[in-house]
């Protein structure tokens, strides 16, 4: 194990694992477990700027208990709020609403996306017009007064996600400019007073076509590294776990990164983080990752419909809305109501032995609750396994029923806990 100290006083143990509330449900499951005391493994919570007018309240993380605790609460845990720029330009409307109504964005950007989408274009003709109109008018101070006003622990540098290979190199000189001008604002500005007490993590969010693209590794690392963050994060879009070549590749990324920052930092590598992900994520751990967010209860969910076919004759893909269950053995998500008994003896799930017994109302909290408390279970069982974490890692996927992960399991595994 290994803990990483942050300038704000708080601290995260390595393997880790921050969650991603996204509803009030989500949070109120949060605040339930923490007062069993059952959040001990748990360390940090990661909130969208979408999510932060609606859940930042419940959360509290900028109010001042009238009590101090004699423990530690989730408001004692690492808070981050993620700028989510990819959600503004990317996302379904009503998440650009969301969005919008954080008054963080030029009201032009608006103005232009509903113009674009409304053109008579082809996909590649808007993502270029995005690129030249909207782009340029994104700002970076907003967006770190956002998180400054929501007391995170961790200052996220804005940046444009990097989905398209469509004048790439124009991309990568936006995102680069907007992570080194988050820099300079620390450095130079209002904001400089931050700088000793809050850390910098540059967060890019990625598409499988970027990724997977071996090509573009050196260029990926040096916008990671490029202003000098204490902690680096990636966002993958849309890879499914079963496509093996291309998770393979993503994982040899970060395998990669950590040894090329070694050579550029003078042996002070950035802790990653791996955003927005399941159980996969565990297998980042033996890829030099230290910490992973996942949202509660359920798998990954991405801003903006999924799509099969292709050009004119694409259409969104049906959603299955029935609730999961996080199944503690086999390790993924059947439905809920199929449970009769459940397959779980936490306190959660133990008195009312099956699905039938939760009253229909009260099945969305039990689930975030059981979730939560499997989740800092599992986490404290990696820090405390005899055995080097892939070989239990490797144990528990073989028991599961998530026996792809094995092949994602490194040979020679780079740790950094």
């Amino acid at each position: 194990m290994t803990v990483y100290s942050l300038k704000s006083g708080k601290s995260y143990t390595a393997p880790s694992l921050f969650v991603n509330p996204q509803t009030k449900e989500d949070v109120k499951a949060l605040w339930t477990m923490d007062s069993k005391k059952k959040l001990s493994y748990i360390d940090g919570v990661y909130v969208s700027l979408s999510d932060l007018k609606y859940l930042g309240p419940k959360l509290g993380f900028n109010i001042t208990p009238l009590f101090n605790e004699t423990r530690k609460t989730v408001r004692d845990k690492i808070f981050l709020v993620d700028p989510s720029v990819d959600r503004l330009l990317g996302g379904m409307d009503d998440v650009k609403q969301k969005m919008f109504a954080t008054g963080k964005f030029d009201q032009r950007i608006q103005q232009k996306l509903k113009e674009i989408k409304l053109a008579n274009l082809s996909t590649a003709e808007k993502s270029i017009r995005i690129l030249d109109e909207v782009y340029p008018l994104l700002q970076v101070k907003p967006l770190m007064d956002a998180q400054i006003d929501a007391n995170v622990d961790i200052l996220i540098a804005p940046c444009i996600p990097i989905a398209s290979k469509t004048r790439l190199v124009d991309r990568y000189n936006i995102a680069q400019k907007m992570l080194e001008d988050t820099r300079v604002l620390l450095d130079t500005s209002s904001l400089k007073k931050y700088k000793d007490t809050k850390d910098l993590m540059n967060v890019l969010t990625l598409s499988k076509s970027i990724i997977t693209n071996e090509r573009n590794f050196h260029s990926l690392f040096d916008l990671l590294l490029c202003n000098t963050p204490d902690y680096v994060g990636i966002k993958i879009d849309r890879i499914l776990e079963s496509d093996t070549t291309a998770q393979l590749t993503v994982f040899k990324f970060l395998r990669e990164f950590h040894e090329y920052a070694k050579i550029k930092t003078g042996n002070k590598v950035p802790p990653m983080h791996l955003l927005n992900v399941n159980e996969l994520g565990y297998v980042g751990y033996c890829n030099a990752v230290s910490n992973i967010v996942c949202p509660i209860g359920h798998n990954p969910s991405f801003p903006y419909m999924r799509k099969k076919g292709g050009g004119a004759t694409a259409t969104p893909v049906e959603r299955n809305t029935s609730m999961k269950y996080y199944h503690p053995i086999d390790m993924d998500y059947p439905k809920f109501s199929d449970q009769n008994p459940f397959p779980c003896a936490c306190s959660i799930c133990e008195p009312p032995k099956k699905a039938d017994n939760v009253p229909y109302k009260e099945r969305p909290l039990h689930n975030r609750k059981h979730w939560l408390e499997v989740k800092d279970e599992e986490i404290r069982q990696f820090r405390v396994t005899p055995a080097r974490l892939d070989t239990s890692l490797r144990d528990k996927f073989a028991r599961a029923n998530r026996t792809q992960l094995l092949a994602y399991l490194p040979i020679n595994p780079t740790f950094v806990h």
